[in-house]
């Protein structure tokens, strides 16, 4: 464990006791090299390549709310609009517990006492045990599996389980929200969201419908925007001394609720599980949601890989904007563990603590091979959660980031 929190202190370790840069609304954003930071050049722009070659109109990496990776496509800027996707549901969230803290909104309300009856297909007393949680958890027992899932109209809610006893991820429900948010705050959601979110923090940005879905509510703004809200969420829900989110819900939100999916929260999803769930399936995989990347990471994960990726633990906020990198997934993709695997690439090799100058190789190491320059051991590989994965110098089978350590020398490795 103490060569996993050596190599993971490099990313803050240049930045030691700095306060956090909360960014004014006039958007004069203060920026760090990241060579003050720790980070090797070629491993930034390694960073940059992978995001150019996977189609991305925005990266930026925020550490402790300074811009250290700040990249965009030619066509594509700072002031670029774009859509969120998915990762809107996280905003949401958090607007439905700004509404809660004001008295206006029970998570134990039923979704009735706001849409009336009749909104699903169910009967008046089961359609009634749905609650604002279950739809934040989705646990709303209704059925995912309909030909139209987006669909909010009556005969497209249909029910298949109790509330709270099934996790599916569910559009139709969760747009439904909006409907209940605004009946209970007395004004539209965009007013909401710009009243009691967007303007403390010196963000912009609206929910709209498009004309591929009809029934969904997108959200749209700059990736700059969207990064102050990842800031906001890392900092605990303060900007710059302001309580903008209530600590209380926040660390609610950023939890599981429901046992069947460890890491989804209240529209959230977080690595913290030792299992989880994915759109569209009911199978249960073992392992967090990001292999080897911290228990802490949370995500705002949108369609087409629409990313906010927060890690508080290395004060880093990452966002990634742009068309799909694959194959087209609701929320959670491959690219997800792949671009965590840069992130923690970023430290330049030699800041990890070791005990011997010099450098095994190869560095990245394909999985499988063996690695060379070491000293005589034993040798053992420990994923980035701290656990040990196996003894020798052969490289793990599964790509990701390794420590390879033995008797106080420890050397990062990069497996690919």
């Amino acid at each position: 464990m103490k060569a996993i929190g050596a190599v993971i202190a490099v990313v803050c370790a240049a930045s030691a006791g700095a306060q956090v840069h909360f960014p004014p609304a006039d958007g004069l954003w203060e920026t760090v090299d990241p060579v003050d930071l720790g980070w090797c050049p070629e491993a930034v722009d390694s960073l940059v390549a992978f995001a150019d070659a996977r189609d991305s109109k925005a990266l930026i990496v925020l550490h402790q709310g300074r811009i250290a990776v700040e990249h965009y496509a030619p066509d594509f800027g700072p002031d670029s609009v774009w859509y969120w996707a998915s990762a809107g549901k996280s905003v949401l969230s958090t607007l439905v517990g700004l509404a809660e803290a004001e008295g206006l909104l029970g998570l134990d309300d039923a979704m009735s006492a706001h849409l009336g009856t009749g909104w699903t297909s169910l009967d008046s007393a089961s359609e009634w045990s749905i609650s604002v949680e279950h739809a934040l958890s989705m646990a709303t027992g209704l059925d995912d599996g309909v030909e139209q899932p987006d669909c909010t109209d009556p005969e497209c809610l249909v029910g298949l389980a109790d509330p709270g006893t099934r996790w599916a991820y569910h559009n139709g429900p969760y747009t439904l929200l909006h409907e209940v948010l605004a009946s209970a705050v007395g004004m539209g959601v965009n007013p909401w969201l710009w009243t009691r979110l967007f303007q403390p923090i010196g963000a912009a940005g609206a929910y709209s419908t498009v004309p591929s879905s009809p029934y969904n509510r997108v959200l749209f703004s700059t990736a700059r925007d969207m990064a102050r809200f990842g800031l906001l969420v890392s900092a605990g829900g303060n900007w710059d001394g302001e309580q903008v989110i209530p600590s209380g819900y926040l660390t609610d939100m950023l939890q599981p609720h429901q046992p069947l999916n460890p890491c989804y929260g209240w529209l959230w999803w977080l690595n913290s599980g030792g299992s989880h769930m994915l759109p569209q399936l009911q199978w249960t995989f073992d392992g967090p949601l990001v292999e080897g990347a911290p228990a802490d990471l949370v995500m705002a994960l949108g369609k087409n890989d629409q990313k906010l990726h927060i890690y508080p633990s290395l004060d880093l906020v990452v966002v990634r904007m742009g068309n799909p990198t694959s194959l087209s997934t609701l929320a959670p993709s491959a690219f997800d563990a792949l671009l965590w695997e840069r992130i923690a690439a970023l430290p330049c090799p030699q800041s990890v603590e070791a005990l011997d100058v010099s450098q095994p190789w190869p560095n990245p190491v394909r999985a499988g091979s063996p690695v060379h320059g070491l000293s005589p051991g034993p040798w053992t590989w420990f994923g980035w959660d701290g656990r040990a994965v196996q003894s020798g110098t052969v490289a793990p089978d599964v790509p990701g980031v390794y420590v390879l350590r033995s008797d106080g020398v420890a050397h990062r490795f990069v497996v690919n």
